[in-house]
């Protein structure tokens, strides 16, 4: 017969005891993150909530907390959730998310903890036109958590869209950088807005949103790693990296365009395209229709100036919009 002292068992007694006190935080942190992607937000925001006053601090966790609140029209919970990720993870991506997470909500919002935040970006407080602008571009990622059982982003395609920022030519890295420019990684445009994926792409007959590898708002780039299938919940294998990398220097083009004050809808471009359209070879138009619009087609040709490789011959026959935007973008 094993003997175990009184002082053993008093032990053994005394941490079982505490043990769901140690299991509970991780239940309700797992059962939030269920809730939130369900879209049942007051569920979520409390038990992560719950689980963060309790001990369990994770960057998932706050940053879950921070989305939960955000889709409870909650700003100032939301801000306190991604204060309280920065505060605890510095220097790490998902603190430069935070914050920009919290100052899209209220610009003034981060101003108590201004010594944190450049920290945790690891940035220098130089100024910005825009409180996003204090993180670097390269660093000014946003990864959209997936919904729907899908297949969170890959940390690879994360790294390799940093890396390719950070390649970019100077001056371009310069004027995103400074209009507080920003890239946004979703598994797909359903992750991000619930309901689109179906939707119809413009100027694309039979194609949907769910079905694009990226599109641009303003200068806000959105990346999506896979398809989605019509009518489906279901995703793809995942696109290559080098087939978003492509996509991103073509959103770049627009996310450039808007931080120069649209300069595709002036009438001296708009002007120069026609000239080049008019002598682009007829048996390529149908084929390049797509890039008939001035946007479009000078998205694609910066794009192309950034090392795109496919739809050579758009910037090959519309020589005249390729130098204009070569000596705009001083490439």
């Amino acid at each position: 017969m094993i003997k175990i002292s009184k002082t053993s068992l008093l032990s053994f007694l005394m941490l079982a005891s505490t043990y769901p006190a140690f299991a509970a935080p991780l239940d309700d942190y797992k059962t939030g993150v269920t809730a939130y992607q369900n879209k049942n937000y007051r569920l979520a925001a409390s038990c992560l909530q719950r689980a963060t006053d309790a001990g369990y601090s994770s960057t998932a966790a706050w940053m879950y907390l921070g989305h939960a609140y955000t889709g409870l029209g909650e700003r100032a919970n939301a801000i306190k959730a991604y204060q309280g990720l920065i505060s605890n993870f510095k220097g790490t991506p998902e603190a430069a998310q935070a914050y920009t997470y919290a100052i899209r909500l209220d610009p003034n919002a981060m101003k108590s903890i201004s010594t944190q935040a450049p920290a945790a970006a690891g940035v220098a407080q130089s100024a910005r036109p825009t409180a996003t602008a204090q993180i670097p571009y390269r660093d000014r990622i946003i990864v959209v958590p997936p919904t729907k059982n899908h297949p969170p982003v890959s940390s690879s395609l994360v790294a390799a869209v940093r890396a390719a920022l950070g390649r970019l030519p100077r001056n371009v890295y310069d004027i995103l950088n400074n209009s507080g420019a920003t890239v946004n990684l979703a598994p797909n445009i359903e992750d991000k807005w619930p309901g689109s994926g179906d939707g119809d792409k413009p100027n694309s007959p039979g194609a949907t949103l769910g079905e694009e590898g990226g599109r641009t708002y303003g200068r806000d780039i959105y990346l999506y790693e896979r398809k989605k299938f019509k009518g489906s919940d279901e995703l793809s294998e995942a696109r290559s990296t080098d087939q978003v990398i492509s996509t991103l220097y073509h959103e770049i083009g627009h996310a450039v365009d808007d931080s120069l004050n649209v300069y595709s809808k002036d009438k001296q471009v708009q002007e120069i395209f026609r000239q080049d359209w008019s002598n682009f070879p007829a048996n390529l138009k149908s084929e390049y229709n797509y890039f008939s619009d001035p946007a479009e087609a000078c998205a694609e040709i910066v794009g192309s100036m950034l090392g795109k490789t496919d739809h050579a011959a758009l910037a090959e026959n519309m020589p005249r919009l390729r130098n204009w935007l070569k000596t705009k973008l001083r490439i």
